[in-house]
């Protein structure tokens, strides 16, 4: 994957979950900006001296894979502006210009976002996937694989189940042959819902419709004023 990357002559590539000196030289050899996803000011810190070009730090309100620490947006995001003198990018319970603005005041340049693109008209992810992000409420997902990686997914009959075997004392063993490696491919691509996992931000309850893009975008740039007139 990283010779197509290098191949495809991309302008800029994003690491994340593992050691940033595994391919932040060859990318950069390649004229490759890099940006690496960290959650923890120890990994922002790491990623800066292995030459990558700005980090993301993601909180534990995020979709998907999170850190161990369980550190919040909030507090993480300051805290690596602290300590690392390349950009910040803050990621993790972001949806619209309230989280921008919220984030650009704790110091980050830029804002990752991606729960609410999943619920887009041109997003890959299959219609009910959109559709159970549109029906969350603000407690409708879950962290579930604390042994194997913390993950952040909608709740369904695979979440409730993966935590009723951690709760018995499961082995990592018994934890990886259950979840097996296609079930977020099922739930999101496939739309397997009841089967399948569905990696969502707790930020899903703020999503109240799906809509396209340039629709957030636009939004975006039309309230950007008015949340900061708010502040003063």
């Amino acid at each position: 994957m990283v010779a197509a990357v290098i191949d495809a002559k991309v302008k800029v590539a994003v690491t994340a979950a593992g050691n940033p000196a595994l391919y932040t030289s060859r990318f950069k050899d390649a004229g490759i900006k890099v940006i690496h996803l960290v959650a923890a000011v120890r990994h922002a810190q790491s990623a800066e001296k292995r030459g990558v070009d700005a980090v993301i730090a993601e909180g534990y309100e995020a979709g998907g894979h999170n850190g161990l620490d369980e550190l919040t947006t909030l507090t993480l995001v300051p805290q690596v502006v602290d300590a690392v003198a390349i950009p910040v990018v803050a990621a993790g319970g972001i949806a619209d210009v309230r989280g921008i603005v919220a984030a650009l005041a704790l110091g980050a340049d830029g804002v990752q976002i991606g729960t609410r693109f999943i619920a887009t008209r041109e997003c890959a992810a299959h219609q009910n996937f959109k559709e159970a992000i549109v029906k969350a409420s603000d407690t409708d997902t879950v962290i579930t694989g604390r042994k194997l990686g913390p993950t952040r997914i909608l709740k369904n009959e695979i979440a409730t189940k993966i935590l009723e075997m951690e709760a018995s004392g499961a082995s990592i063993e018994e934890l990886v042959a259950f979840i097996g490696s296609s079930r977020s491919r099922t739930g999101q691509f496939e739309g397997d819902l009841a089967n399948g996992q569905a990696y969502c931000g707790s930020i899903a309850g703020m999503i109240k419709e799906i809509k396209s893009v340039s629709e957030i975008f636009q939004s975006i740039t039309d309230n950007y004023d008015s949340v900061l007139a708010r502040l003063k």
